[in-house]
């Protein structure tokens, strides 16, 4: 069947497309370098208060990451959402996407400055300024394409509204952010990068007025599925004009799915910065030292929990037919908090605290609920999945989520209560989770 007709890029994009998925990829997971550096005073010989306050005082720069963040990620939203229409290339379009990545690349910078200088109104104009000119580069990008003929042929007058309106109404707000910060600098009154940064918020209000104002049209889907008739619609296949009506506001998962790989990828890379490797020529001894220092276990052990998370969002997305705008926000809610993992990781090795072993183990249930609440949105709005997969399966994905959720409950819980990072070892649960599956459903493993 059919949906796999309605594409998100074509041949003539497509690699222009994987481009820009790995520098976003690569962008938003070093958004989360701005608040790993951990001040050698934090050891395993730190107490808890200092661990705390630590966290206390980065709480600015936790703020700053999720908000750039999301930022950062509706951008490529946007981008994914005009290369749906966007079919052919030519160089000016790819030289304006490359100016858009230019900036995009660079966001990990204003964004660590800004997470120390909240309300300093220069700090909000680095962050928003870059912001103004991606909007403004994608709208020009979209113009371009509509205006040389490079968008889907007959593509509706409305569709082309439609998107114009996404990027104009988002660059007006970070167009706004940045005059409130550049008048903060200018007249040197701090309460104006409160307001820059509170103008964000216009975003959503943008959205309610773009929906009535300029509402997305249903694609022709009877030139996208191609020569499908009647015959086609098979039993539970009348699902299918409401799949095409939601990928209007969200797509098939197949760029999703290979944005969220890269991310994964570069996210169990970065955790091997934590190997450190020793300065210059050492002897055997020197170096056996050196091995026997790194946290090879915690290491380990993130990596194959991210990994988890990764074969968990292969198995679940195989099932999706599309996914819409809740599908696509709570992954890109699961990807931020993935990319703290190395961060709590690293918390972990330096100080082995009770509080730092909260926080990882928190950091990943968030995640853990996060890819769950996909699954739950995608099974109560049934017709996300294919016919192909039966309520056992989804059922059962659901059960291995609710059970690494069960096992990083019961370490914070170990930790908090008898104040000891002995309570890690509790993830060794997780070698548990193939019998109590089979426990809570007997024929899961004639359904796999």
């Amino acid at each position: 069947m059919a949906i796999a007709g309605i594409r998100t890029s074509s041949v003539g994009t497509k690699r222009l497309v994987a481009f820009t998925d790995a520098v976003f990829a690569i962008a938003i997971t070093f958004l989360a370098l701005g608040f790993t550096d951990i001040p050698a005073s934090l050891s395993r010989i730190t107490s808890d208060s200092e661990v705390q306050r630590f966290l206390a005082d980065n709480v600015e720069n936790f703020l700053v990451y999720a908000g750039t963040f999301l930022a950062v990620s509706y951008f490529w939203w946007r981008h994914h959402k005009m290369f749906r229409y966007i079919e052919q290339r030519d160089d000016r379009l790819v030289w304006l996407n490359q100016a858009a990545l230019l900036v995009v690349a660079a966001m990990p910078y204003p964004s660590a400055v800004l997470g120390e200088n909240l309300d300093l109104p220069l700090a909000v104009l680095l962050v928003s300024l870059p912001l103004t000119v991606i909007a403004l580069l994608l709208l020009l990008m979209w113009e371009h394409s509509v205006t040389r003929e490079l968008v889907r042929p007959g593509l509706s007058r409305t569709t082309v509204v439609h998107v114009r309106s996404l990027l104009a109404m988002t660059a007006a707000v970070f167009l706004l952010s940045s005059i409130l910060a550049a008048v903060g600098v200018w007249l040197e009154i701090d309460r104006f990068a409160t307001l820059a940064e509170l103008s964000w918020a216009l975003l959503v209000v943008g959205a309610l007025i773009r929906k009535r104002r300029w509402p997305a049209e249903a694609p022709h889907e009877a030139a996208d599925l191609g020569e499908q008739g009647a015959d086609d619609q098979q039993p539970g296949a009348g699902g299918l004009a409401s799949a095409v009506k939601r990928v209007r506001d969200g797509s098939d998962t197949v760029r999703i799915d290979g944005f969220v790989d890269g991310f994964y990828a570069i996210a169990v890379t970065l955790l091997a910065l934590q190997l450190k490797p020793p300065a210059g020529a050492v002897s055997t001894s020197q170096l056996l030292d050196n091995l026997a220092d790194q946290q090879w276990w915690t290491y380990v052990l993130s990596f194959w929990i991210i990994s988890m998370f990764w074969y968990l969002h292969v198995d679940l997305h195989e099932k999706l037919l599309v996914a819409d705008g809740v599908v696509l926000w709570l992954n890109l809610l699961h990807l931020m908090v993935v990319a703290c993992v190395p961060f709590t990781t690293e918390l972990v090795n330096r100080t082995g605290d009770t509080a730092a072993v909260i926080l990882y183990a928190g950091s990943l249930m968030a995640a853990s609920m996060l890819l769950g609440a996909v699954s739950v949105y995608a099974l109560e709005r049934r017709k996300l999945y294919g016919d192909q997969t039966s309520p056992l399966e989804i059922r059962q994905g659901l059960v291995s989520n609710i059970y690494a959720n069960t096992v990083f409950a019961l370490v914070m819980m170990l930790a908090l209560v008898f104040h000891t990072p002995y309570a890690m070892y509790a993830f060794f649960a997780f070698f548990l989770e193939g019998p109590v599956t089979h426990l809570v459903y007997p024929d899961s493993r004639t359904a796999a």
